[in-house]
């Protein structure tokens, strides 16, 4: 760009203060109900977003990023939600945890999002994605097969963390 500034990713990961309703049903139907419970060991999610910010800098870009957060509730209640602003470097699976991002399908647009921050004053996003973060704790030798098999709705008794017609997902 020809004012010395570039584009940047920034990640949002956005969990609740208090216990996680969501995945702890989720936990106890997938352990209880659907036979997982010797593979899934924990259950935790986590709002996700990426952004694309114009800045001069990384660092300016985070800055952006965090002031978004913390001056507006588009990402976070900030009574009931905590938020962590990073450069982009995705969660990666490690030792029993498995990190799998559920995002929607393209054609289904995050743009009534970047639109409500451009009415903010935030004009400098260029791209915004939006998803869940999910973190399994699994057991056995193929912890990404399992992730893999307990995240894809095959049927009412088989996988549950999204919806392979309207979502996709990815293993990072």
């Amino acid at each position: 760009m020809s004012d010395g500034s570039d584009t940047y990713d920034v990640e949002v990961f956005v969990s609740l203060r208090v216990p996680d309703r969501v995945a702890l049903t989720a936990l106890r139907t997938l352990t209880t109900e659907m036979d997982y419970g010797d593979d899934l060991v924990s259950l935790e999610r986590e709002d996700y977003y990426a952004l694309n910010i114009v800045a001069g800098s990384p660092d300016e870009a985070i800055e952006y990023a965090r002031s978004m957060v913390d001056d507006t509730t588009v990402f976070a209640n900030p009574n009931k939600e905590t938020a962590e602003v990073v450069p982009k470097a995705r969660p990666v699976s490690e030792g029993g945890m498995v990190a799998v991002l559920v995002y929607p399908k393209p054609g289904i647009a995050s743009e009534p999002l970047k639109e409500r921050l451009t009415r903010l004053g935030y004009d400098r996003v260029e791209s915004i994605g939006r998803g869940v973060l999910w973190r399994l704790e699994v057991r056995g030798d193929d912890k990404l097969g399992t992730a893999a098999e307990v995240a894809v709705t095959r049927s009412r008794t088989d996988g549950l963390l999204f919806n392979p017609h309207s979502e996709d997902f990815e293993i990072l």
